[in-house]
């Protein structure tokens, strides 16, 4: 997985007290001329996007280019050999109207001939320090990791150590011809899962598509003007969480040199800015490419604006000719009727989002009374565009 969780694997036969042998620590420069091998080792290739970058120039971007803060980076050696490492890449959180320092923990890999010696805690353990000098103690990650989703969501007897958030994520997903998805990405029971799809798509038709007649223009853009910026402050003190997002952020995440095709489209009312989405297809895997509506975001309200952005994302992505789109929010969001307007369903794959445990950090128990439309999760806040049916492959 590209989301930086450990994977289900074999575990090396050797006793765990071979690890008091190894060396952790934190980063150091000319540690990421092994780095990018090492994940490409253990996530069979890395990054799982397409770009022009290099992957040690991904990398940088990644950790060290970050305009709101470097990541955190930790590694663990035997000798001169990489053996381990994780990051952090550091984000500015909205959380209950504060803005606060986290970010999500990413690219998580230990070498396959080093499993099963306690290699993961000891490497992370390193990140956390740094994390804490800073007070940067929240953090959230995904994983599809049985044995650490059963880990972390405890039992009655032993509750969980690192909460679930408390809102579902949901993946919603469009697709056009289903027989062509599941000849590319074969899944179990697929007599089961086709009818379901097929029958929500012809319900989806009955209902219409929506009008498109509006006032409002779409415009593209290669970078973000700091024109979107008071519209940014003002979306973000209406949520109870999100991620901060500023003109410098986006055109980072979005609009780095060589970073990859990302579509970025702005909506207004004459001159006025009322919101924005990016696009992007994940050609990773050639012969099938997966279709994403990464972020999009705009004023409270305006589900005219929502529309127009979501069916210039429906036209972008047939013209490549992409059989499916994902798009991801929290379960209730008022941005959700209108995708299931253009044929958006939900995928009804479970997003597994952790956070940092309480004791540790920020508690976000006060959030589960929140709006859904004052929560805002989105693919853009991972790392991950999935090139698999399971959104965390």
């Amino acid at each position: 997985t590209r989301s930086g969780r450990v994977t289900g694997v074999q575990t090396c036969a050797l006793p765990i007290s071979m690890s008091e042998k190894y060396l952790f620590r934190p980063y150091k420069t000319g540690d990421e001329e092994k780095i990018p091998e090492l994940l490409s080792t253990v996530f069979k290739g890395w990054p799982h996007i397409d770009t022009d970058l290099s992957p040690i120039d991904f990398w940088k971007w990644k950790y060290h280019k970050n305009p709101v803060h470097p990541g955190y980076v930790s590694v663990g050696f035997n000798g001169d050999q990489l053996i381990s490492c994780h990051h952090n890449m550091v984000l500015k959180i909205w959380i209950q109207d504060k803005a606060i320092y986290g970010g999500t923990a990413l690219d998580f890999a230990v070498h396959p001939d080093y499993r099963g010696q306690g290699l993961s805690s000891k490497t992370s353990a390193q990140t956390k320090i740094q994390r804490k000098k800073d007070q940067a103690i929240f953090s959230y990650f995904i994983t599809r990791n049985p044995k650490l989703i059963k880990k972390f969501t405890g039992t009655k007897e032993q509750p969980t150590k690192t909460p679930r958030f408390p809102f579902d994520i949901l993946n919603l997903t469009k697709i056009n011809d289903v027989d062509l998805h599941f000849r590319k990405i074969p899944v179990q029971n697929q007599a089961l899962i086709k009818p379901g799809i097929q029958a929500l798509k012809a319900w989806s038709k009955i209902k219409g598509a929506p009008k498109t007649e509006s006032n409002l223009t779409v415009e593209y853009t290669d970078k973000f003007d700091n024109k979107i910026d008071p519209l940014l402050e003002k979306i973000i003190k209406e949520h109870k969480f999100m991620v901060i997002r500023s003109s410098t952020y986006l055109n980072w995440r979005y609009a780095y040199p060589g970073l990859g095709d990302y579509i970025k489209l702005v909506v207004k009312e004459k001159d006025r800015i009322l919101g924005y989405s990016v696009l992007r297809i994940n050609n990773y895997n050639q012969d099938y490419p997966i279709g994403y509506i990464v972020d999009l975001i705009t004023e409270k309200g305006r589900e005219d604006a929502v529309s127009v952005l979501v069916s210039k994302a429906v036209e972008y992505f047939e013209s490549k000719d992409v059989n499916i789109v994902n798009c991801q929010l929290v379960k209730g969001h008022p941005y959700i009727k209108v995708l299931e307007r253009y044929g958006f369903l939900d995928s009804r794959i479970k997003i597994n989002l952790f956070t940092t445990n309480p004791e540790q950090g920020l508690s976000l128990e006060g959030l589960s009374n929140a709006d859904p439309s004052q929560i805002y999760i989105s693919w853009g806040d991972h790392d991950a565009l999935p090139v698999g049916l399971n959104p965390h492959t």
